[in-house]
């Protein structure tokens, strides 16, 4: 009986997850969103139509469903994009739609082509723990080797913002690193990056045919739609994404120009016009103090100024300067003038040292 039992529980197993995705995709119906059964083949390029994540079910009412291919010839593709644009939400609507299908499941997508692959590895999130003894770049690390020690060829692979936990510089080498030895696997990849200025090098090299490049699409009002659109992102909007949640500058004011010189705001007209003002004074006072210690007439002086920079030689033909030379003929002339002879000099040099 015990093997007969083994096989009524299997089959009650399987009926459950039919059973389950045939609820899915009713869920997914009623909110507007369509499944299917997608067409799979071995070394079909990836095709998707209206691809969206069905764990956002539990967070709205209808997800943003976004199309999804990649190039004839790219077995890597960039994702880049705004914080919070959706780049991780792909990926993981990629990783699910691929699971669901490869089991002759309804997938979250109206239409779809997919490769069959061989295996999938995922790098999204992984939480800290108390015992870990690597951070978060060595914990990422020794995850990359696994991929690239045991995963097959034509695995499909997901990696979520690749190698971020350290300083960009660096980061940028070993990410690139990373993709030259995940061309060798011939994946189906996708790797999200806020390494804007790396990911546009690539998009400008000659020879990245196997790599293919998507961003999240920004709207007019610089906000993500949450769609993928052929390119790299010019910006991941992270000051936009700051004040959304909050995290801003608050500035008290005590006068309409108190904060004029505030880094958060450009110059107010009043406060540009009281900044011209602050440089006029300045330039004023310079050039009277200029033709005081020259006792040049503050109309020369007026006219050797218009903010150029004179040479030494040229200040002493025009009155600026007495002769040229450095510190000995300086103190050869403090000597001359304060009638010291040839004794010795005590200096004493400002400012002084703290």
């Amino acid at each position: 009986i015990v093997p007969a039992l083994a096989r009524v529980v299997q089959v009650v197993c399987h009926l459950e997850v039919y059973m389950a995705t045939m609820s899915f995709a009713d869920t997914a119906r009623a909110r507007g969103l369509e499944v299917c059964l997608p067409e799979m083949a071995p070394g079909a390029r990836l095709r998707v139509e209206s691809l969206f994540n069905p764990l956002l079910f539990a967070m709205m009412e209808r997800p943003v469903p976004t199309d999804l291919g990649i190039g004839t010839q790219s077995a890597i593709t960039l994702v880049t994009g705004p914080n919070s644009g959706g780049k991780t939400r792909l990926l993981q609507a990629v990783g699910i739609a691929q699971v669901l299908a490869q089991s002759g499941l309804h997938c979250p997508c109206s239409r779809a082509r997919m490769p069959v692959v061989a295996g999938l590895f995922a790098s999204i999130v992984e939480l800290d723990r108390a015992d870990q003894f690597e951070g978060r770049l060595g914990k990422e690390l020794v995850r990359l080797r696994t991929l690239l020690e045991t995963v097959p060829t034509r695995s499909l692979v997901l990696l979520d913002e690749l190698c971020s936990g350290t300083n960009p510089t660096e980061a940028i080498e070993i990410v690139d690193m990373v993709l030259r030895l995940l061309r060798r696997l011939d994946p189906v990849a996708f790797v999200t990056t806020h390494f804007l200025g790396f990911a546009r090098d690539l998009h400008a090299r000659p020879s990245t045919d196997s790599l293919g490049f998507l961003q999240v699409e920004v709207d007019a009002e610089r906000g993500a739609t949450f769609r993928v659109i052929p390119g790299v992102a010019t910006t991941s909007l992270a000051v936009g994404t700051a004040r959304r949640l909050g995290v801003t500058f608050d500035e008290v004011h005590t006068s309409n120009n108190s904060s004029m010189f505030s880094p958060n705001h450009a110059y107010s007209e009043a406060g540009y016009a009281r900044l011209e003002a602050i440089v006029d004074r300045v330039y004023e006072e310079f050039t009277e103090r200029v033709a005081e210690g020259r006792e040049l007439p503050l109309e020369e002086v007026l006219e050797l100024a218009k903010g150029r920079i004179w040479s030494g030689q040229d200040a002493v033909q025009n009155g600026l300067a007495d002769k040229l030379g450095g510190m000995d003929v300086a103190l050869d002339e403090a000597r001359t003038i304060a009638e010291l002879g040839d004794g010795p000099l005590a200096l004493t040099v400002y400012p002084r040292k703290k």
